[in-house]
């Protein structure tokens, strides 16, 4: 059988280096699959890992600079003024301390302390890049010496010559040991030592043969790392040089040192324009304790305990009146471009600490609201959300979210307590207030905005519903020019329209009151109002940008009230309504008003009547038969129109439906302001002006609001 030729030769033990070539993902992350970037991401990684050693002795307090120099052939010097890399010899392993930091993996002086916020605590960074390395050259400045050693595909020994391809004699063939460094007399200039007695210099030729993507690593990103741990690092003086990105002529070259800190990438990061406050500080500091792996120094056995671990934290933050959120999260400088616990935590306790003062707020939230979310409070923000963290975890090599509970816990209570005592003091009384007021208004404007569109789905469908409102009578040509939607005042005047309709053509649909103010309403409040429903569902074409007028079930729409005060401001309430959801009706002259008579006029001894619409109307009426001698109480009398509820159907059918004698007037454009002028009188929020009109009008209030 086949199995039974399995024995040991076909088990394989790779060296590290093997190892770390076979699976590149473990250590420097995944390949990008984006097909525009132009750059491999897991060269970035390799590179970014001696940055961040470099980075880490000044963060340390070892040192204040640290210098980059990209070139042209893709290879890179990255300098520090720290301590130096130890040049000793360690005692157990005999290899020099310079070995042990860059030709070996899992090796660092990292694993034996609780409370290192260090960029990388896996021993697998600056090796690693060394054993992807053409060539790596490793040069420390200690004690007034120059410490140098060089490593090619991994292996350590020394070249002869400037570039990756100079020959190359390992300290094997050397018949060295591990712990043989090169050794001279710092003999430097003194302009070169200026800011750097001390330190570490780092030289990278990336091996492309073991990559799977040959782009090549990304200068900007090293550029902006660097910027950004300028600024996270108040102290660090970081000067750049790439001899890839010309500008004018020259390499681009710049010093980054930001005194101020967090507070200045605040500031760079957030438009400067339209801000709504001054850039805020909040600086507070996380406690948690979790059971962790500790290194015993002195037996080398690695026991479970509890840890304590404290998060500093430095939040800086300031709102605009954009829409933007630009948030820029760092876990000990390392910028974690897809966020993270920290930021989850950040945004918990922010929405939680200023949710609270806006509750207390009177006004800021209404009645029929929830509180602000999260998505309220981003709107304009800008944040710098810097903390440091021993032993992070982070969801892949490449470092870019961090991972965790305990952490989050302690970083979201201790921000809490921050921001509230931040609230409290006050000396921020106007920039809570500003904050608070946006918040609330975003809040006010999406909850709206969800309503609105809720409300106007609600809508579409009972447009395009075929099943009409119950106490619609419905005519029997629908789609017809020559169809007309009346739209009466009330069940009572539904009963004398419908038999004097036309059945053919005239549809009645009554409206119980005065309808919604599309003026003072919400829009979300007109359409959900069930008289608005019922309007929408008759006409069948939409509402508002999508109403279609040639979707329109009817002709013509016909306002039909009483001949007062009351059924005028029916009218007008219906204008308002079609002017704000079906405002094509009034564009294209398709929306009318009846004017039924006020009077009627019974010839005695006849079955004739006359008609008034008004006083006006009334008096010519009466002059003319005064003219033929006769007077009112013994020629004819005169009877004063109750509403549309106490016609006699032939009353309603000579003055309402009959197209030749009724007397009709098409609503127009010009008409919108007058009615609005008069809802706004007569139900608007200022009283005193409508106090004063009734005062100046009180005698003839009828005869002034129709004039109005």
């Amino acid at each position: 059988m086949a199995g039974n030729d399995y024995n040991a030769d076909d088990i394989e033990a790779l060296t590290p280096r093997q190892h770390l070539l076979k699976r590149l993902s473990l250590t420097l992350g995944k390949e990008g699959t984006d097909p525009n970037y132009g750059y491999s991401l897991q060269k970035n990684v390799a590179v970014r890992e001696i940055l961040d050693n470099a980075m880490d002795e000044i963060r340390g307090g070892y040192g204040t600079k640290v210098r980059v120099h990209m070139y042209a052939d893709e290879h890179i010097e990255i300098q520090d003024s720290g301590r130096g890399i130890p040049t000793d010899v360690n005692h157990k392993t005999h290899e020099s301390g310079i070995f042990m930091a860059m030709g070996r993996l899992q090796s660092g002086g990292k694993f034996g302390t609780t409370k290192s916020y260090s960029s990388g605590l896996n021993g697998l960074g600056g090796g690693a890049s060394v054993q992807v390395s053409k060539r790596a050259d490793i040069i420390v400045f200690r004690n007034g010496k120059r410490y140098e050693l060089s490593f090619k595909d991994g292996e350590p020994g020394f070249f002869d010559g400037d570039d990756e391809n100079s020959p190359f004699k390992s300290l094997k063939d050397m018949g060295k040991d591990k712990s043989y460094l090169k050794i001279s007399k710092d003999t430097r200039k003194a302009s070169e030592k200026k800011g750097y007695e001390t330190g570490t210099i780092v030289r990278l030729w990336l091996n492309p043969d073991v990559f799977t993507c040959k782009k090549p690593f990304d200068d900007r990103d090293i550029i902006d790392r660097t910027k950004f741990t300028a600024f996270l690092v108040p102290k660090l003086e970081a000067e750049v040089t790439d001899d890839r990105w010309i500008i004018d002529g020259k390499p681009y070259h710049e010093v980054f040192h930001y005194p101020e800190g967090i507070i200045s990438m605040c500031d760079y990061l957030a438009p400067s324009n339209n801000r709504l406050t001054d850039i805020q500080l909040i600086e507070t500091t996380g406690h948690y304790t979790e059971e962790a792996p500790v290194l015993n120094n002195e037996t080398g056995a690695v026991v479970i305990k509890p840890v304590e671990r404290d998060v500093p934290i430095q939040v800086a933050f300031v709102y605009n009146t954009d829409e933007n959120y630009r948030m820029n999260s760092f876990v000990n400088t390392i910028h974690t471009k897809f966020g993270g616990v920290h930021v989850k935590a950040f945004e918990q306790a922010f929405v939680k600490a200023f949710n609270d003062k806006i509750l207390t707020m009177r006004g800021k939230i209404q009645k029929d609201h929830t509180p602000p979310i999260i998505d309220d409070y981003r709107l304009g923000l800008t944040v710098v959300l810097s903390i440091q963290q021993s032993e992070p975890t982070f969801s892949s090599q490449s470092k870019e979210e961090l991972s965790g509970s305990e952490n989050q816990k302690a970083i979201r209570n201790s921000l809490i307590d921050a921001f509230n005592a931040y609230i409290a003091n006050s000396k921020n009384k106007n920039a809570v207030d500003a904050i608070c007021n946006k918040v609330a208004e975003e809040s006010r404007i999406r909850q709206s905005e969800k309503a609105a569109r809720d409300a106007q789905r609600k809508a579409s469908i009972a447009s395009r519903s075929t099943t009409m409102p119950s106490k619609l009578v419905d005519c029997k040509f629908i789609n017809d020019d020559k169809s007309e939607l009346h739209i009466c005042e009330g069940d009572s005047a539904l009963g004398g329209l419908k038999s004097a309709r036309d059945a053919r053509y005239q549809a009645l649909l009554p409206i119980r009151g005065k309808i919604i103010n599309a003026r003072k309403s919400s829009m979300e409040k007109v359409l959900e109002n069930e008289e608005v429903q019922s309007i929408i569902t008759c006409l069948g074409a939409g509402i508002g940008d999508t109403f279609d007028i040639d979707k329109m079930r009817y002709g013509k729409v016909i306002i039909d009230t009483d001949a007062d005060a009351d059924g005028l401001a029916i009218s007008n309430l219906l204008l308002v309504l079609f002017w704000a959801l079906f405002r094509p009706v009034i564009e294209h002259g398709r929306l009318y008003v009846s004017y039924p008579p006020l009077f009627e006029i019974v010839m005695k001894g006849s079955d004739k009547i006359m008609y008034a619409l008004d006083e006006a109307e009334l008096k010519e009426i009466e002059t003319k038969l005064a003219a033929k001698g006769l007077e009112p109480g013994k020629g004819y009398d005169i009877n004063r129109d109750k509403g549309l509820g106490s016609m006699q159907p032939e009353d309603a059918r000579f003055t309402l439906m009959n197209p030749e004698t009724r007397v009709l007037r098409v609503l127009t454009m010009e008409d919108v302001e007058p009615a609005d002028r008069m809802l706004e009188l007569a139900l608007g929020k200022e009283s005193s002006t409508r106090q004063q009109w009734i005062s100046d009008n009180f005698d003839n209030i009828d005869d002034n609001m129709m004039d109005y």
